[in-house]
């Protein structure tokens, strides 16, 4: 700056007050000679473009059916590629058309989400109590079909299967592993 410019990029409230294309040729001219004060004007710069950012992204996304995920991912993109180009001392356009320009340029990088596939559920194992065990070459008998106990449909939580290992285990039909008598 020159001495006949007061311009201190300290001041936060001088930055929101100056116009767009002030805070522009002013950013130029910091980042050219790499002064201290940059900082202060690039962050405002940004401050201007994050609602545009956001704006465009949003609907650039609905149109293209992503998550808020990858929404925010995109916007975080643009903000990031924004930063880039005001550290760089070429001339930029308006604050606003580069900024939707980038977020439409991050949403559109982004494919949409897939839809989660279903989970498979395991079957529930089909076990029954073996009266006997089959010889070698002797088929097995099929279980007696629709047997069902009384006190197994009167508790409709509880699990037919256990029920039916547990009236085999009143009628003593089955026995209990004992390790005292093993």
């Amino acid at each position: 700056m020159t001495p006949s410019d007061p311009f201190d990029p300290f001041d936060l409230g001088a930055l929101r007050r100056l116009d767009e294309h002030t805070l522009e040729r002013r950013r130029r001219l910091l980042v050219q000679n790499a002064e201290d004060g940059r900082e202060p004007v690039i962050d405002e710069l940004c401050r201007r473009a994050l609602p545009i950012i956001v704006t465009e992204a949003r609907r650039r996304a609905e149109e293209k059916s992503l998550g808020r995920e990858q929404l925010m991912r995109a916007v975080e993109e643009a903000v990031t590629n924004l930063q880039m180009r005001l550290r760089n001392p070429q001339r930029l356009g308006p604050i606003g058309e580069v900024a939707a320009t980038l977020a439409g340029e991050a949403v559109d990088a982004r494919a949409p989400e897939l839809p989660e596939a279903p989970r498979l559920v395991s079957r529930r194992p089909d076990l029954r109590p073996v009266e006997r065990v089959p010889d070698e070459g002797e088929e097995s008998s099929p279980p007696a079909a629709g047997r069902v106990d009384e006190a197994s449909e009167q508790r409709e939580d509880s699990d037919p299967i256990n029920d039916k290992l547990n009236d085999e285990l009143r009628g003593n039909r089955i026995k209990r592993n004992d390790p005292e008598n093993s």
